[in-house]
């Protein structure tokens, strides 16, 4: 993988509107300022894809929970929560997605759909879709937190 810093949207990166992954190679990713979120940049990753996709599991394990909550306190969304095999005081967290799976189901990594990438582009354009893949800019979050 190529590895891109972004300071921002754009600041001190060789991402620039326009860019065209395709160019770089395939896979690439790239590290985006944190936004004074109060977490680290890295502990997340936004993996684009079209409204309606198909996301799998990242990892083997089973589902914790999963919830509806309002993204930013006002977009409806849900967030999957799934305890990792092998490391009970991990959780992998799925965020932006329309789940099918249920609280206690056993989950395959890259086999079982967690559910759809909900249409979020319907109620703002997120950062992905602004400044790097230039389309609406769905997505499916994707972070690892541990567990104290």
């Amino acid at each position: 993988m190529r590895p891109f810093v972004d300071g921002g949207p754009n600041k001190g990166s060789p991402l620039w509107p326009g860019w065209t992954p395709s160019r770089w190679g395939d896979p690439y990713y790239w590290v985006q300022d944190s936004r004074g979120r109060g977490t680290f940049s890295t502990t997340a990753v936004d993996v684009g894809a079209r409204a309606g996709s198909e996301v799998l599991s990242p990892v083997e394990g089973v589902v914790e929970s999963v919830e509806d909550y309002h993204l930013y306190g006002v977009y409806p969304d849900q967030r999957v929560s799934i305890i990792p095999a092998g490391y009970p005081d991990l959780r992998v967290i799925v965020v932006h997605l329309e789940a099918d799976v249920l609280r206690g189901e056993r989950v395959a990594a890259g086999e079982t759909a967690l559910g759809r990438v909900r249409a979020l582009s319907r109620y703002f354009r997120s950062d992905i879709g602004r400044y790097y893949t230039m389309d609406e800019g769905d997505h499916a979050h994707v972070q690892v937190n541990r567990i104290p």
